[in-house]
């Protein structure tokens, strides 16, 4: 009969080393196949992310556009809108226009000469990969500087915010509705926008545009 300390016997030193490397084998690629995945999981997710932002940029500047006064087509990174001050968010139903002199909301319309407007661009920095909003009041504040109308316009002077934060980012524009050849004052304007941003170590790009008009233009 065979002895109970020959049954336990361990492993022997050569078993080991046999068995080691097709154990390191395994680990490294349950391991791979873990990273593999988070990897494309996040890379998924990334992919999803930067397509809202995209289309969450197009949306802002139809609904801008939208409302301009006008919109022009300075250079091909460049896109400027004449617009109305506001006394609250443009996107608020109880927001109205601001009068270019008493700085009071205007609670009747008789004349949109009457309203204060400024310039808003969508310029494309080609030095940082970047766009941006920004609200330009010179020469138009109510009350002839920010600080003569009491804040009372809800929009800001020369704060850029940037459009799709930490991503790299091209704007295109193209097939402009031009009502005034001389100033490239347009109806409607193609703009194409592309993002790329680093996601799981690769690039992910995504690209998409939108015909943009001005519901105060005709063409």
């Amino acid at each position: 009969m065979r002895s109970m300390s020959h049954l336990r016997r361990g492993f022997t030193l050569i078993e080991v080393m046999v068995i080691i490397p097709f154990a390191i084998l395994l680990v490294g690629g349950l391991i791979a196949a873990a990273i593999g995945a988070t990897s494309a999981s996040l890379r998924s997710y990334g992919k999803t992310r930067l397509q809202s932002d995209v289309l969450a940029a197009l949306d802002t500047m139809e609904q801008d556009a939208r409302i301009s006064l006008n919109i022009k087509v300075t250079s091909t990174n460049e896109l400027v809108m004449e617009a109305l001050a506001t006394d609250k968010n443009p996107l608020d139903n109880a927001r109205s226009l601001v009068n270019s002199t008493s700085c009071a909301p205007m609670t009747t319309v008789a004349s949109i000469a009457d309203a204060t407007t400024y310039k808003l661009s969508y310029k494309y920095n080609s030095a940082t990969s970047s766009l941006s909003r920004i609200g330009d009041f010179t020469g138009s504040w109510c009350g002839g500087t920010q600080a003569a109308q009491g804040n009372k316009v809800w929009q800001r002077h020369n704060q850029p915010e940037k459009i799709i934060q930490d991503a790299v980012v091209t704007m295109a524009l193209s097939d402009f509705n031009v009502i005034d050849g001389s100033s490239l004052l347009a109806s409607a304007v193609r703009v194409t926008l592309t993002a790329t941003r680093i996601v799981g170590g690769e690039d992910i790009t995504y690209t998409d545009s939108l015909y943009i008009r001005s519901a105060n233009l005709g063409g």
